[in-house]
Formats: C-alpha cells, sequence, structure tokens
C-alpha cells in the first residue's frame, strides 16, 4: 500500500536553519517565520523561493519554528559554507550525536553491551530502524537535542550544577520540551541544576531579545503559540495526539493539513508530562537512569507533535532494558518486538511514505509505550528486589 504522497528530493531541514540565518544577516528577520496557513510542512513565501532557487535547493521548504538565536548561532558556518558544504556539516554533528549518546548510555547503564557481539546488534538495529533513516534524510538537529539532554543529566549526576543548567537550557531553548527536565531536576532534589536551569534559559531570552530585537521576538512567541495549537493526524506524527486525530479524522493521515488542537488534547498533554516528569526524578532519587528513560519516553509519547524520527530516544531506555534482560527471555522478546515495530515493514516508511500489508501506522508510538511500562515494571522489581535484600540482611544481623 502506498500512500498517496510525493516527495521531491529531499526534506532537508538544515536548509530551514541557513536560510533563517541568511534572513538574519540581511536583515530580513521579518520573514523568518513565513509558513503556510493550510499545511504545515511547507512555507508560502517569495523570499523563501528565491533563496531556494539560488541555493539550487529543490526540496520542501520546512518552516522554521525555532528560536531566532539558535539560527543567529550559526551565522559563521551559514555565510562560509553553501548549502551542500552546510548540510554535511549538519548530518556529522548528527552522527557524532548519536555514537556520544550509545557511548554515554552503554557506560553509565549498558555494560553487558560492550560485549562487541551484543553492540553489533544494537548498531544493526539502529541502522535499519525508520527514526534513524528519517532523521539523517531530513538533516535533522534532534539527535544533538538529544545529547545536550543526556549531557545535562549525566553533569548533574557528577554534581556539575552549572554544566547540568546550561546544557538543559540550550536543548530547551532550541526545542521547549527539554525545559520539563527542571521539573525532574526539582523532584529529585537536584535544585541547583534546576535553578542554572531556568536562569541560563531566562539569558539566553534576554540575549535573542538583545541581538535580534523585540519585533522578531514577538514573532518566535507567535510562532510557539502557532505550532502547539496544531493537530497533525498524518501517519508520521507518532504521538498519542497523532493517534486520536487519525481515529477522527482518518483521511488527513496521508497529509500535514493544520488542524486546530482541541483544548483538551493540549490540556492533558501538557498534565501528563508534569506529572510523568516530576515521578521520573521521585524515581531517580534512589534509581538513577530509570526515571530519566520514563521521562524522556512520555515527553515523546504526550508531546501533541511528534515525529518519526523522534524515536531514535527509544536508544536510551532500549540499552538499559538490554542490560537487565541479560537473563530474562521474556524481556529479552519484549525488546525485540520493540525494535520490530520500528522497522520496515512493521514500520511505515516515511521517506517512501509506504505502509506494507502488515505495517502499522503508529507502531513508533506503541513502542514507546510498551518501553514505558517495561520501565516502570523494572523500576518496582528492582525496588521489591532492594527491599527483600535490605529485610533479609536486618534477620541475617538479628540472628548473630
Amino acid at each position: 500500500m502506498m500512500l498517496r504522497l510525493q516527495f521531491n528530493d529531499c526534506v532537508a531541514l538544515s536548509f530551514c536553519i541557513r536560510l533563517s540565518c541568511k534572513l538574519i544577516s540581511s536583515g530580513e528577520t521579518e520573514h523568518i517565520y513565513d509558513h503556510d496557513t493550510e499545511f504545515f510542512h511547507i512555507v508560502n513565501s517569495q523570499e523563501w523561493a528565491k533563496e531556494a532557487a539560488e541555493s539550487r535547493f529543490k526540496g520542501f521548504l520546512h518552516p522554521y519554528v525555532q528560536i531566532p538565536i539558535w539560527a543567529y548561532a550559526w551565522q559563521p558556518a551559514c555565510n562560509g559554507l553553501n548549502f551542500n558544504q552546510f548540510n554535511a556539516l549538519i548530518t556529522a554533528i548528527s552522527a557524532m550525536s548519536i555514537s556520544a549518546i550509545i557511548l554515554i548510555c552503554i557506560s553509565v547503564f549498558g555494560n553487558t553491551l560492550l560485549n562487541p557481539l551484543k553492540l553489533i546488534i544494537l548498531l544493526i538495529a539502529i541502522w535499519f530502524s525508520e527514526p534513524f533513516k528519517y532523521a539523517f534524510f531530513l538533516t535533522q538537529n534532534h539527535l544533538s537535542i538529544l545529547l545536550l539532554v543526556i549531557s545535562a543529566w549525566l553533569a548533574d549526576t557528577k554534581n556539575k550544577s552549572i554544566s547540568a543548567g546550561a546544557l538543559l537550557s540550550i536543548a530547551a531553548a532550541v526545542k521547549i520540551t527539554p525545559a520539563a527536565f527542571i521539573l525532574y531536576f526539582i523532584a529529585k532534589q537536584r535544585y541547583r541544576s534546576a535553578a542554572y536551569a531556568a536562569a541560563f534559559s531566562f539569558a539566553i531570552l534576554i540575549a535573542n531579545y538583545i541581538l535580534l530585537g523585540s519585533a522578531v521576538s514577538h514573532s518566535f512567541f507567535d510562532e510557539l503559540h502557532r505550532v502547539s495549537s496544531v493537530w497533525l493526524p498524518s501517519f508520521n506524527n507518532q504521538s498519542l495526539a497523532g493517534m486520536i486525530g487519525g481515529i477522527y479524522m482518518p483521511s488527513e493521515i496521508a497529509g500535514w493539513r493544520i488542524n486546530a488542537l482541541p483544548v483538551w488534547i493540549k490540556i492533558s498533554s501538557i498534565i501528563f508530562v508534569l506529572i510523568a516528569t516530576y515521578c521520573s526524578g521521585l524515581i531517580d532519587r534512589s534509581r538513577n537512569g530509570h526515571g530519566l528513560c520514563l521521562a524522556i519516553l512520555a515527553i515523546t509519547v504526550a508531546s501533541p507533535i511528534s515525529w518519526t524520527h523522534y524515536y531514535l530516544a527509544i536508544i536510551i531506555p532500549s540499552i538499559l532494558i538490554a542490560d537487565h534482560a541479560t537473563k530474562n527471555i521474556a524481556l529479552l522478546i519484549l525488546l525485540a518486538a520493540t525494535i520490530a515495530l520500528n522497522i520496515y515493514p512493521i514500520a511505515v516508511d516515511p521517506i517512501t511514505a509506504s505502509i506494507s500489508n502488515i505495517g502499522i501506522i503508529r507502531s513508533h508510538l506503541y513502542s514507546g509505550l510498551i518501553l514505558m511500562l517495561t520501565i516502570i515494571v523494572i523500576t518496582i522489581r528492582s525496588n521489591s528486589s532492594g527491599e527483600q535484600l535490605a529485610r533479609t540482611e536486618v534477620k541475617h544481623c538479628s540472628l548473630r
């Protein structure tokens, strides 16, 4: 089965960063947030079309939705490199980011994956996964943001609160959802990290206002409100909101037409993320890493827009679960099934927009939900085992 969609040569989202950077350099900041009023994935703008023609870019002009200072920070690369070179730079950064994420996760809670055979299996699974292929097809920066979040968490575990706050604030500035980890730090009683993250985030907003002016800063908040109010049932929106939208509007699954997000879904998503993130912080007071995985999964599945490539985030909980599954056949089977949900033909191929006869449109969402439940079960069982061990030790001491 083939969804009725047509892609051009590519949908390089790195181009929208470069173009926004060029608009800032030329003083045309009023066009940074140009977009189409009917379809979410394209830009209806003469200025964008002109720049695309000059750069010989033939793909979709995807709208820029991030804070202006992010594009401003890329100016040296944007002005010194042509589009192909800039695209290669973003791709290289993404490759280094996913490598760093895997190394950090294995070193922290996946030591069993240091076995060469197990590591090769992990890398093969990632290589063939649709989120991995889609992320590099789009030249997305989601992996870099995920690395910033993991690095902030790691810095916090080493009592480097300033570094943790700085790293998290950069991630939250580029994509707002990492800001939920401030609540995670509060629940974990890592108040200094939370305070630094909030302070640095405020500093970034002030810097954005000073460097780029009030008009473009206001435009950013208008764009943030616009994007957060969009309801997209499209096949590559692997969120709970996307699944609900697909049930109510099945005709919209094959496209990216903008629909108004119901207030009850927006409020429910926010409440779910806040509660899950806070509870994750509570968990990590004693089980460092379990809560992190739960928070990342909760944010991924509950955000109103969660594209296919966002599910590269499941690498982190998968490594944690793999470490627990060394002598647990049930966990190994569950992990294998979860990985299968992210690989074609079970998963939709978002690049060619094709789905097989055994394909599941929201397979990535289901894999995220399964991993969430698995993390919860592992945490409960670990706590129960710990309490049982403590009681045994107390009894042994009393007998002596």
